[in-house]
């Protein structure tokens, strides 16, 4: 039995995201670093960005914070809000050498804080912050394709040979 090919949930393709990896390849997570990350619209014509600050330790465990600062603009209103947030950043020693830096999901469920360890946040359409993908419920696209039968997948490599 196949599965449904549609649902509802955003998926994180359709997100602004924010990359802990990429901070790092840029060598953002050094020290006291101010960097501005932007991103192209769906269309390709306006820049959409963020302003960071960054205070990283380097040291395992805790290992800093990185102060995220944008304008979001609501789409049907018009209005602005300015939003301004810290992000709390782990660090884990890598097997041949080195740390791993992860971020720590701000976001609350009820009263407590996810304080989930991820290397990417996500900011959806309907999101204020930027949070984890178990927070935001999202899901990829590729988990919205269907995949065809296994029946018809063997019968294609019986017909092969």
């Amino acid at each position: 039995m196949g599965r449904w090919a549609w649902s509802n949930r955003e998926t994180v393709e359709s997100c602004q995201t924010l990359s802990v990896f990429e901070l790092n390849q840029k060598q953002a997570l050094s020290g006291r670093v101010s960097a501005k990350v932007s991103w192209m619209t769906v269309w390709g014509t306006a820049e959409q960005s963020i302003g960071i600050y960054v205070v990283a330790t380097g040291d395992l465990g805790y290992a800093g914070h990185v102060q995220l600062r944008y304008k979001l603009t609501h789409a049907l209103t018009g209005d602005s809000e300015d939003i301004e947030y810290t992000v709390g950043l782990e660090a884990t020693s890598c097997y041949f050498g080195g740390v791993r830096y992860w971020f720590v999901c701000p976001l609350m469920h009820g009263s407590d804080v996810c304080n989930e360890r991820v290397g990417k946040l996500y900011l959806p359409s309907h999101g204020k912050y930027f949070g984890c993908r178990k927070c935001y419920n999202l899901t990829y696209r590729s988990q919205r394709e269907r995949r065809p039968k296994l029946s018809k997948t063997l019968e294609w490599l019986h017909d092969r040979h």
